[in-house]
């Protein structure tokens, strides 16, 4: 799934080459913050999320926005990234974007609410300030029912990890 995917996208194929490296040389960490600080690359994965050819669910697909969305929740989570502010805009063109209809199958539209989801739960994590205005943005829009459950859920991991610290 994966590896069909990266095979059309050189920059995507490195991309997760160097974020799978378990022990990353000072080269590979400056390479991978250097991607995940391209305009250029943080537009196209952008894009890549917002595209709407997709009529049918296929895993080549799935894989491709999975590691689009990896791609950006790695560039948010990275706190001293010179462009945050690209980075957070992207998210919210994805998260705001109505690329989720009935007509669709509901593998596929399970799939792209999947990528809203985990972006929204990256933006809770990264900057919790931020997740509080792009909720008040989804005021009674189509997407506020999957930023509604993704803080929920985010909500009911962190008290269980809380509680298990705790312990009995």
């Amino acid at each position: 799934m994966i590896e069909s995917a990266l095979h059309d996208d050189p920059a995507l194929a490195h991309y997760h080459w160097l974020s799978s490296k378990v022990l990353p040389t000072d080269e590979h960490r400056k390479m991978l913050h250097e991607m995940l600080s391209d305009p250029e690359q943080i537009q196209k994965v952008k894009m890549d999320l917002l595209a709407s050819t997709e009529s049918a669910f296929s895993k080549e697909s799935e894989g491709k926005r999975m590691l689009c969305v990896e791609f950006l929740t790695d560039a948010i989570a990275w706190s001293e990234n010179p462009e945050i502010d690209l980075v957070r805009e992207a998210i919210e063109d994805v998260l705001f974007a109505q690329n989720i209809s009935e007509a669709m199958p509901e593998d596929l539209a399970r799939s792209l609410a999947g990528d809203k989801v985990e972006l929204f739960t990256q933006v809770l994590h990264a900057s919790p300030e931020q997740a509080s205005i792009l909720a008040d943005r989804a005021r009674g829009k189509e997407v506020e029912p999957l930023l509604v459950y993704a803080k929920n859920t985010y909500v009911r991991e962190i008290n269980a990890m809380r509680a298990d610290e705790l312990g009995p």
